[in-house]
């Protein structure tokens, strides 16, 4: 997608900018580039995802341990009923909106004060399948200890199958909503959010192995779905029907917001103001030191050779000398 600020991500320097920058972080043992752009894109970009996703994972972790002698979290998954045939655009403005139409009102107001409900924490996702898209929200509900969580469990049933009809869709009783309340399956899910599986992995070139945070699996066999990354990697492999779908997930998330706090519980759990996510994408590793510097001429030789993650990789020895003879080797030696 060319007129996308993706397509010039980690590629562009910044304007007025003389040199990029490797910078080499001792601590995770691991190097990145200063002075490129970034597009902040936590739905088209693979790279920027990971970082804003780590940090948000972060957010939620500590939100909840913070918290977990006063308050009872529950993990809820919202979805509806979909097929091949499905619009994901339609389907998923039908999901937000029925979500939203959950939420409002005085019947939600009734039941947030009944049910001493706290606040939520709300995230969008969707896969691709056998059935066509899967989008759903996972929704991070805090309870005041005390709560009666099965008459919780009983109103979300009921009630979303009434909104949802209201917006044109369907799910069944027993699978619109999923209600867990285990800390094992909170504690999973939050240490799980913004890492998707993923089977591409070329070495020299940029993978998603070179960004996240922690390892990524392969993807498992028998899996229910894969993720826009995992159908992105397919294209890659040269899968053209991937790229299709891929394109149709771009179009529908985009201006989507991934997390929503609901009003005042950053605040009542006692975190601070929410950074937005292009803020966290170009945060800089304060302990990073700089490697080597690159001219624009150097720079444009390695995009030319389709060597970003390979000198980013031997960069990750900490070994300057290896990442000078490499450049040799590609022609970008000044």
């Amino acid at each position: 997608m060319p007129k996308e600020l993706v397509f010039k991500c980690l590629r562009w320097w910044i304007p007025k900018s003389v040199f990029i920058d490797v910078l080499y972080s001792a601590r995770v043992q691991r190097a990145h580039y200063k002075n490129l752009m970034v597009c902040a894109s936590v739905w088209m970009c693979p790279i920027c995802s990971a970082k804003i996703s780590e940090r948000r994972r972060v957010e939620l972790a500590g939100a909840i341990d913070a918290n977990a002698d006063e308050l009872q979290v529950a993990l809820v998954s919202f979805t509806l009923h979909h097929s091949a045939k499905d619009s994901l655009k339609v389907m998923l403005n039908r999901l937000l909106e029925s979500y939203r139409e959950l939420k409002s009102g005085r019947t939600w107001k009734d039941f947030s004060q009944e049910s001493l409900l706290v606040g939520s924490i709300r995230s969008l996702e969707t896969t691709y399948g056998v059935n066509g898209w899967h989008p759903h929200l996972h929704v991070l509900m805090f309870f005041c200890k005390g709560a009666n969580l099965d008459a919780v469990e009983e109103f979300l049933k009921t009630r979303w199958l009434y909104v949802l009809d209201r917006n044109g869709a369907t799910a069944s009783y027993r699978r619109g909503v999923d209600f867990r309340t285990a800390d094992r399956d909170v504690a999973e899910y939050v240490a799980k959010f913004g890492h998707e599986p993923v089977n591409l992995k070329r070495p020299g070139k940029w993978t998603m192995e070179h960004e996240l945070t922690k390892g990524v699996a392969k993807i498992a066999r028998g899996a229910k779905g894969k993720s826009p990354t995992q159908l992105l990697a397919d294209f890659v492999d040269g899968d053209r029907a991937s790229a299709m779908l891929w394109q149709e997930y771009a179009r529908a998330f985009k201006g989507k917001r991934q997390l929503v706090w609901s009003r005042g519980l950053r605040t009542k759990l006692g975190l601070g103001y929410e950074e937005t996510d292009e803020a966290i994408a170009k945060r800089e590793d304060e302990q990073a030191v700089r490697l080597l510097s690159l001219t624009l001429r150097q720079w444009r030789t390695v995009l030319g050779n389709d060597a970003r993650g390979e000198v980013l990789e031997i960069a990750s020895s900490g070994d300057r000398d290896q990442v000078l003879e490499f450049l040799e080797r590609i022609g970008a030696c000044d």
